[in-house]
């Protein structure tokens, strides 16, 4: 491709965004990368060749397709500002996941593989997979499968994963078996970790409090507010590992009845 005028930085982040996702595979095209941004192949085409400038606007539009995660996407957002101070991270919104659909997948192993996607060094082979989420390779082949059929996991020609179910929230205070089996799964390896981990590696605390129960409500709304806040900052930089952030609060103390 010979540009008509000199890249500007914005248009050569994404050149090289296109350049990366073709070296994972040799057969995605300007169309395909087209496509995946919701653009013309004329209008990419004019973004690339330096025909047509790429507005912030327009650069937080693709930022979203790409599924950039905060760091990347700030990098990016950063290119097309003309302000010298830094564009914010901003933290995105969460879209809700259906009860249906968690409870096909609600095994913590489906969130944890597609937030492995995300690792700069990901294969996109299952044998790689299973060795690190410690499954087995069918267990990988089933969860690909049901994420696949819940439209969380886009697979383009066998070879690029794409992972379309970041920035998700599950259902929560509904009583369901599904939520269950999954924070019993949290707990469980919470515990596992304990043994299994570093202690420079995790961070397993408690706090033992006299409380006012009717502040419960606004309690469980802050604990959420302060996961997607935590996340949004983990997730700057070059994402390496996986992690699993559980936050408990529950009684200690059991309510009296009137007489006793």
């Amino acid at each position: 491709m010979q540009p008509n005028a000199p890249l500007n930085s914005s248009q050569a982040w994404l050149l090289a965004e296109f350049e990366r996702i073709k070296a994972r595979n040799n057969r995605f095209t300007l169309r395909a990368m087209a496509s995946r941004l919701k653009l013309s192949p004329g209008r990419l085409s004019e973004f690339l060749s330096g025909k047509r400038t790429i507005t912030p606007k327009a650069a937080a539009k693709v930022a979203d397709h790409l599924g950039l995660n905060p760091r990347r996407r700030e990098e990016f957002l950063n290119t097309t500002s003309r302000s010298k101070g830094k564009i914010p991270v901003v933290r995105k919104s969460y879209r809700r996941l259906e009860l249906d659909h968690f409870s096909v997948i609600a095994d913590w192993y489906h969130f944890a593989l597609l937030s492995l996607i995300e690792t700069v060094h990901f294969k996109a082979s299952e044998p790689w997979i299973a060795k690190r989420l410690g499954l087995s390779v069918l267990q990988v082949k089933s969860a690909v499968g049901r994420l696949q059929r819940v439209q969380l996991l886009q697979i383009d020609d066998g070879k690029t994963w794409i992972s379309t179910g970041r920035h998700l929230e599950t259902p929560s205070d509904t009583a369901s078996s599904a939520l269950k089996k999954s924070h019993r799964q949290d707990l469980k390896r919470a515990i596992e970790a304990l043994d299994d981990v570093p202690i420079e590696e995790r961070d397993i605390t408690s706090m033992t409090m006299a409380i006012d129960v009717r502040k419960i409500e606004e309690a469980k709304n802050r604990i959420r507010e302060f996961r997607k806040d935590m996340a949004a900052f983990l997730e700057e930089g070059e994402a390496t590992e996986v992690y699993s952030l559980n936050v408990q609060l529950i009684p200690l103390t059991k309510k009296l009845r009137g007489d006793d």
